[in-house]
This record gives structure tokens, sequence and C-alpha cells, in this order.
């Protein structure tokens, strides 16, 4: 039988690598991550905290805790 682990860390690894490179370069390439953030909603929807603040309501709903809306929170910075 195969070493399914390492096969699977592998895998999961090389995908992820796939993914956030290319992110990682557009942020070096817009001038740092607020800006990224500003300019794609995708990237901005997937964030659940900014600078040590929740920003996710459905987290925030879930457990009873506060958040704030992250276009709020970046209008303010």
């Amino acid at each position: 039988m195969p070493n399914i682990a390492s096969r699977v860390s592998y895998t999961a690894s090389y995908a992820l690598s796939n993914i956030f490179a290319p992110i990682l370069l557009k942020i070096g390439e817009s001038g740092g991550i607020e800006r990224f953030l500003k300019r794609d909603a995708g990237v901005r929807n997937g964030i659940y905290i900014y600078n040590g603040i929740l920003t996710n309501k459905f987290i925030g709903d879930s457990l009873n805790i506060p958040y704030t809306d992250l276009d709020l929170l970046m209008a303010a910075w």
C-alpha cells in the first residue's frame, strides 16, 4: 500500500502554492495588501480578520462576538 499521507500532503502543498503564489505576486505589484484588497473583491470576500478585527458576519453572529464590515474598516484606514 502506498504512503497515502505523504502523497496527500505533497498534493495539497502543491495545489495551495499554485493558488497563493499568483495572489502574493499581485499583492506585491499592487503596492501592498491594502491597495490589493481595494481592487480585488474576490480576495476581499475571503478576509475574516483585518488588522486584528473580525470582519466576517457569519462567524460573528454564530459565536455572538462583534464584527465590523471590512469595507468600513478599509475606508477608515
